[in-house]
């Protein structure tokens, strides 16, 4: 058992720009995504290249209005002012803000069309009640992750994740496609145990080394959402050596899920613009 993430953003790649080839004609320009930054660290701005050079490839035009630290204050107004812009079709905030901000409330002021990050009460509560239209792109790189990997239906699975990006939105995503979830913390007792029982387990903790091999059996698949720095290195939450020796499956950082996301807030984009301007995919 094995994945090839970078077939597979390649594979969505290719759908989308097609998707985006058909909508450009449609609407007799290129669609627009426009990313929102405030003081931008070096990886910040890495993942927005990565965006800008997805987005060229697509025929997407992509935007960036970049805040100084000290223009803070003007976050909100340019948020509105972007939602308010007919000629802007996606707005994503980038992380992290500024002391005082916080994504989800600023993100509060995006109409839900525009909302390609999937982080507004609007887009969760959708998910909520199976009227799934635009997805956290963490939770949605990992249930393609799962889908590829022919996870049968029923099966158990086990999140330890409860933000509102990843582990919230994953359980009622995983739920409406037929899953059975627990949804864990780090604190949550016997968590071990719980993790052990599960078919496939998803971690984002945002703590390198936290699962080890005592979380895993031997048909377990285990499903890596999170980055950390640590020993000059990016990695994930797993001990991947041992892990591995151990699990079914454990899939890698860098090189796994991190692969998907970007292609899939694309997806999103596509999505949402086929839906408002009634094209059929």
């Amino acid at each position: 058992m094995d994945l090839d993430f970078k077939s597979i953003s390649a594979e969505i790649t290719s759908e989308l720009t097609a998707g985006f080839s058909d909508l450009s004609r449609s609407l007799n320009r290129a669609p627009v995504l426009c990313a929102v930054a405030v003081d931008p660290p070096a990886d910040t701005l890495t993942y927005m290249r990565s965006k800008r050079r997805i987005a060229k490839n697509i025929g997407v035009e992509f935007r960036e209005v970049v805040l100084a630290k000290e223009e803070a204050s003007k976050l909100e107004n340019k948020v509105i002012e972007l939602a308010n812009d007919n000629g802007i079709d996606g707005i994503i905030i980038e992380s992290p803000l500024p002391a005082g901000f916080k994504i989800g409330e600023v993100a509060e002021q995006i109409p839900p069309e525009k909302d390609v990050d999937g982080v507004t009460s609007r887009s969760q509560g959708l998910i909520a009640v199976n009227r799934e239209l635009m997805l956290p792109a963490t939770a949605y790189a990992i249930t393609v992750a799962i889908e590829k990997l022919s996870v049968p239906k029923g099966s158990h699975v086990v999140v330890i994740n409860r933000s509102t990006i990843i582990g919230r939105p994953l359980a009622m995503m995983l739920t409406n496609r037929d899953y059975t979830v627990t949804i864990c913390n780090s604190k949550t007792l016997n968590l071990r145990a719980i993790a052990r029982s599960g078919n496939v387990i998803v971690t984002a903790v945002g703590k390198a080394g936290f699962l080890n091999a005592d979380f895993v059996n031997s048909d377990s698949i285990v499903i890596d959402a999170a980055i950390n720095f640590a020993n000059g290195k990016l990695m994930g939450d797993t001990d991947y050596d041992n892990v591995r020796n151990v699990a079914r499956y454990v899939t890698p950082v860098p090189g796994g899920i991190g692969q998907l996301t970007p292609v899939l807030i694309y997806r999103n984009l596509l999505k949402s613009l086929q839906k408002t301007h009634e094209i059929k995919a």
